[in-house]
Order: structure tokens, then C-alpha cells, then sequence
């Protein structure tokens, strides 16, 4: 938990008032009816600053704390003169900050080193339109200024499953279109618009978010990736809030302070950006300009399978693949880049003013745009809610509603080739974007009741698909990436021109998550840190993205297919590692016989499996025995 000290001088601060109440009880009394006779007075137009923190506390408060460390930060800060931040607490089943309730919607001031309660009003779903609607009016009302800014605080889902997971609601969350509507109505109310509107949430930062905002901000600050637990710095944040500061300024202060502390806790996955949301009319022109010449593709062979290999091959954020669950967000300005979308990445140039971004996310450009590599027709009509472009839903409605079936189909059960190395042939290469090796290791106990049991160790390797005859051969040498000696059960979610972005399911001190780490040009691994990824129900994105320590321990996770019946279960391996001795590296894997299969990924997301084949592993060299 960030700053707990100053939490905690914070609480005793309010101890202490109470006590104060205990043994001068008739002032007391009399100080809070002047105070609740001036509250709705108290802010002013005169004021630089008054900022709104919707804080949804969601598991993240009832199980991390997260929202309590965020409000020790409010607490702690040096608040300017003619400073103002107005919040709403609610949407946690437990809130861990003395005096909160869990069982109504709270409003708060942060004024002089705690938190002035503003009033209790009837508990209701933080996911619903009308409480955010009820909330901005009461902050508008009463606490007005110059430059006003909207913060989000909470789970993220991207711009398709919107932000503010109330978790006492079944998760119920808002929704851009609703977010939309209650900003648009505000800003017609009091005609005015926000400053700045920002996300302390994942994801956020999509074509799709900017332009819901567009007529409601003057800028937006978001994230295209997952944000961590800590989330923004709310006590530098508080500090800018003076007269000569707009919301540009103020997002660039946002973007430099996060990355620093993300990168002090080791943490370079981190992005966000400052959007001028001024600019969306002429991006939004250009995002048409360039859905059309998608559109204009599934004329040509093989033309969406380009489309979708470029946005395969750029940067993602969020879920990418089975076990952390899709979130299908790229990186707009890699996309168009890759289309030859100069006018389109000029646009996105012009409308971010300001980006972060860690080591591990180089390739993070600000804005990102959903785009269904792994998707069904039913998520794709929900897309179209939220969609900034009336071309991009047409392209899509033509490439990713009606889609073909069995478009991979393998010729053969494979044979030999001239290196002894298992080969493949698939008919046609036309819908093919990803081609993997997938490997299962037979467990070395004897034979169970309706056949063996077969531990995946997932699909890696070095693959290679000949696009005029559909041969798939591979270099597979029997080495496979390891924690401890101990194989894993690897896949691939990413790559640039150095390195791999890879996943492996793990327990971490008895839970369930994922170990995420990178591959190297040459071959060296380092680990980012874990992740549980994307509620596949919700599609709520996790935000405690997790830094190893030392102490935590680790046991690798597979998934095990019963041999006789084909029914699959998840196991876990009985190695324990500890995380100060983790180091992931390519070790030859043991003496044995193990089954592999090539696995070929089509334009729709759709994975199909060659026929097996067995080989056995010798001291860093495989040899092919038979196809299954």
C-alpha cells in the first residue's frame, strides 16, 4: 500500500478530532450546524480548481486497500488556495478507511488534512447512469470553478465493458454510451464543459473513449494499458491545481509523475496519455478515411488477412489469450502505420499532446482501437454501441459478422522431412495469421484408468509456413522455456522486431495467476511481473499487476488432458519455487516421449490443431517416432 504512514498520521488526526468532540461537545455541536448551514457555499466560481473523484472502490478497496491508499494520498497533499476535491465513495462491500460506509454512497471534501463528510445518500449501483448524473450535479452545484475535472477511479474494461465495477451490483458497471449521455446532458445544464476528464482505471485511452468525450472535454488522460493498483499520484496531482495550470499541463504532471512511480516499483508495462479532445473531428475524419480502405481490401486476395496480420503484429493491451481472455485492443497509431496511414497517424500525432510509457511498451502511442483477432459476432454488435466511426462498423459488419467456416484445413496427418523433423500441409494459407507448435508431455505414472494422462506445456517454437504450398516444418530442438528446471505451460501473446511477450498460468502463494515475461533476441528471458487478466464474464480487466518479491512462491500451472476420455483439467505441478530464485531460461527438456502438433490461428481467432506426433527428447535433439 503507497505512503501507509500518511494514512496513518491522517486517521490519528481524526482520532484526535474526536476525541476533541468527546470533551467540548456543545461547541462541537455547534461549529457542525454552522458547518452544515454554509456546506452548499463553500465552493466558488471564483475558485482555479474543483475536481470530481468518482471512486467505485470494488474489490480493489474491499480486498487491497487500493482506494484507501489513494484517499491517504488526498489526505497528505498540499492543496492550493482555491483548490477543491469533491468525492463519492460507494460500490465496495468493505471500505478500509475509518468512517466510511459500505452500506450507503458517501460524499466527501478533502479540507485540511482529512476528509469533511458532505452527506449520506441511499446506497445505489456506482454502474448506473443516474448516480453518476446525481453526483455531478451536486458537485457542479456547490462546488464550481474555472477549470473543473472529472476522475474516474476504479476497475477499467476498455472502451467496450466502460469503467465502475460495483461490486455489490453483480458488477454492474457504466458503459461509454452512458458516461456519454450523463457528460452530454451536464454540459447542456450548465453549459460548460470539464477541463480535463481522466481514467485511473485500465485501458481507457481508446479511439472509441475520445470520442464519446469529444463535446464534454477539453482534454482526456487515460491509459491503453492495464494501470496498476497505485494508480495515479493523488498527492502531486492535488499539488497542481493552481490558476496557471490548465488541463494539459496538469495531464503532462499526470503522465510524468505516474511513470516515475511505476518505474520506481519496477513496473514497465505502464502507459497514459494526454488527449487533446479538440482534435477528435479531424482524427474522426481520417479513422473514416482509413476503415474505407479496409473496406476496400476484402476486394483483394488475401486482403483482410493483411489487415488483421498488422494488427496482430502491433502493440496490445490487455488480455491475449485464452487463459488471461481476449481484450482485442492494438495500438491505433502501429496499426495505421502498418496500413500506410500517414494522414491517420499525423491526426493521432496532432491529438496527443503528451505520452508515457515503460520499457515494455515501447511501441504505446497514446490512442488504441478495438479490433476482433479473437472475437465472436456477438461481441463485435456490442462493439458497435460504442463505435467512433460509421466506416470502421461497416468494415466490420462485412469481415467479422458472417465469417466462413473451417477456413484452415490440413491436407495430410503429416509426415518426416528431410531432417527427421514433423511436417504438416494445409491447403490454402489465405486466412492464416499465427502458426505455433504446440507441445504435451505424458505423464511419467503408470497408465491411468481410461488412458494417460497428457500435460500440456503449451504452443512456442520456431515455425515456419510456406506461403505458396502451405508446408509447415519447424527447428524444435527438444529446449523449452523453464522456471527452476521445471518446464512451463508457455504461449505467446506478442512480438516486436526484438523481443516476445510471453504468459505461463502459475500459483503465486496460493493463487491463480499468470507469470508474464519477455524473450530477447538473443534468447534471454526477464520476467515483467503477474497478472490475472481479463473477467471473461464482465470483461473487467485486473488491476494488481504484480512485482515478484522475494518471499512470494510459485508453482507452475498445466492444463491435463485425459488421454481415453479427452476431458481436460487444470493441475498444478508439485514443484515449489521460490521467486528469489526464479529465472526463466530454455532448459533441454528430460529424457521422454512427448506428443506435438502445429497450431494455426485464422483471422477470426479460430485455432485449429495438425494431427499429433510423437517424438522423443535426447539431450537438446528430438527424433520423430510416429504420427498419431
Amino acid at each position: 500500500m503507497k505512503k501507509a504512514s500518511e494514512f496513518t498520521e491522517g486517521i490519528i488526526g481524526m482520532k484526535r478530532k474526536v476525541r476533541f468532540l468527546n470533551s467540548h461537545y456543545l461547541l462541537s455541536a455547534l461549529l457542525l450546524l454552522l458547518c452544515a448551514m454554509v456546506c452548499c457555499a463553500c465552493g466558488s466560481i471564483q475558485d482555479e480548481w474543483s475536481v470530481y473523484v468518482y471512486m467505485c472502490g470494488s474489490d480493489l478497496e474491499s480486498e487491497y486497500a487500493a482506494a484507501t491508499a489513494d484517499l491517504a494520498e488526498l489526505i497528505s497533499a498540499d492543496i492550493p488556495e482555491g483548490a477543491n476535491i469533491i468525492i463519492q465513495t460507494g460500490g465496495a462491500k468493505r471500505w478500509q478507511t475509518e468512517g466510511i460506509s459500505a452500506d450507503a454512497l458517501q460524499r466527501w471534501r478533502v479540507r485540511g488534512g482529512g476528509l469533511e463528510k458532505l452527506g449520506d445518500y441511499a446506497d445505489a449501483s456506482m454502474g448506473e447512469a443516474a448516480t453518476l448524473s446525481d453526483f455531478l450535479s451536486f458537485c457542479k452545484t456547490n462546488y464550481p470553478a474555472k477549470r473543473e475535472a472529472l476522475l474516474f477511479w476504479d476497475h477499467g474494461g476498455g472502451g467496450l465493458r466502460g469503467v465502475c465495477f460495483d461490486e455489490k451490483y453483480y458488477n454492474d458497471s457504466l458503459t461509454l454510451s452512458e458516461i456519454k449521455q450523463v457528460l452530454e446532458n451536464y454540459c447542456r445544464q450548465f453549459d460548460s464543459k470539464f477541463e480535463l476528464i481522466g481514467f485511473d482505471a485500465c485501458m481507457m485511452s481508446s479511439v472509441g473513449t475520445a470520442a464519446s468525450l469529444k463535446d464534454c472535454a477539453n482534454y482526456l488522460v487515460a491509459s491503453e494499458e492495464t494501470v496498476s493498483l497505485s494508480g495515479l499520484d493523488y498527492t502531486k496531482i492535488s499539488g497542481y491545481l493552481r490558476g496557471d495550470v490548465d488541463g494539459a499541463q496538469l495531464g503532462r504532471y499526470m503522465c510524468d509523475d505516474f511513470l516515475a512511480e511505476k518505474r520506481a516499483n519496477n513496473i514497465e508495462t505502464c502507459t497514459l496519455a494526454v488527449i487533446d479532445l479538440g482534435k477528435m473531428p479531424e482524427l474522426l475524419k481520417r479513422f473514416d478515411a482509413v476503415a474505407e480502405y479496409m473496406q476496400a481490401q476484402l476486394g483483394v486476395h488475401k486482403g483482410l488477412r493483411g489487415i488483421a496480420k498488422a494488427a496482430d503484429s502491433v502493440e496490445k493491451y490487455g488480455g491475449a489469450n485464452s487463459d488471461e481472455s481476449y481484450s482485442n485492443f492494438v495500438d491505433l497509431y502501429g496499426l495505421c502505420e502498418k496500413l500506410d496511414g500517414q494522414k491517420m497517424m499525423d491526426a493521432i500525432d496532432a491529438a496527443v499532446v503528451y505520452h508515457v510509457s515503460g520499457s515494455m511498451r515501447p511501441d504505446a502511442n497514446g490512442l488504441s482501437v478495438y479490433f476482433p483477432l479473437h472475437a465472436s459476432a456477438k461481441e463485435v454488435r456490442e462493439f458497435f454501441a460504442v463505435c467512433a466511426s460509421g466506416k470502421y462498423r461497416d468494415f466490420l459488419t462485412s469481415a467479422y459478422i458472417n465469417v466462413p467456416k473451417e477456413t484452415v484445413v490440413f491436407s495430410d496427418r503429416g509426415s518426416a522431412d528431410e531432417n527427421g523433423k514433423f511436417r504438416a500441409t494445409i491447403k490454402s494459407t489465405e486466412f492464416v495469421i499465427k502458426c505455433e507448435y504446440s507441445v504435451l508431455g505424458f505423464t511419467s505414472s503408470a497408465e491411468q484408468e481410461g488412458g494417460f494422462k497428457i500435460i500440456g506445456l503449451g504452443s512456442y517454437g520456431d515455425v515456419q509456413l510456406d506461403e505458396e504450398s502451405g508446408v509447415i516444418t519447424n527447428t524444435f530442438d527438444g529446449r523449452w522455456p523453464s522456471v527452476g528446471g521445471v518446464p512451463l505451460s508457455v504461449s505467446v501473446i506478442g512480438r516486436d522486431e526484438s523481443r516476445q511477450y510471453m504468459t505461463a498460468p502459475i500459483m503465486l502463494n496460493g493463487e491463480r495467476t499468470n507469470l508474464r515475461f519477455i524473450r530477447n533476441h538473443n534468447g534471454e528471458y526477464e520476467i515483467l511481473g503477474t497478472w490475472k487478466g481479463v473477467d471473461q464474464l464482465t470483461g473487467m480487466a485486473d488491476k494488481n499487476f504484480k512485482v515478484l518479491e522475494p518471499q512470494d512462491v510459485l508453482q507452475p500451472v498445466y492444463q491435463s488432458i485425459d488421454e481415453g476420455t479427452r476431458e481436460t483439467e487444470e493441475i498444478t505441478g508439485d514443484t515449489e519455487i521460490s521467486a528469489g530464485d526464479v529465472v526463466i531460461e530454455d532448459t533441454i527438456l528430460p529424457m521422454h516421449n512427448y506428443q506435438c502438433a502445429y497450431v494455426l490461428t485464422d483471422i477470426y481467432g479460430n485455432r485449429y490443431e495438425s494431427a499429433s506426433a510423437v517424438f522423443e527428447a535426447k539431450g537438446g535433439k528430438t527424433e520423430l517416432l510416429y504420427i498419431a
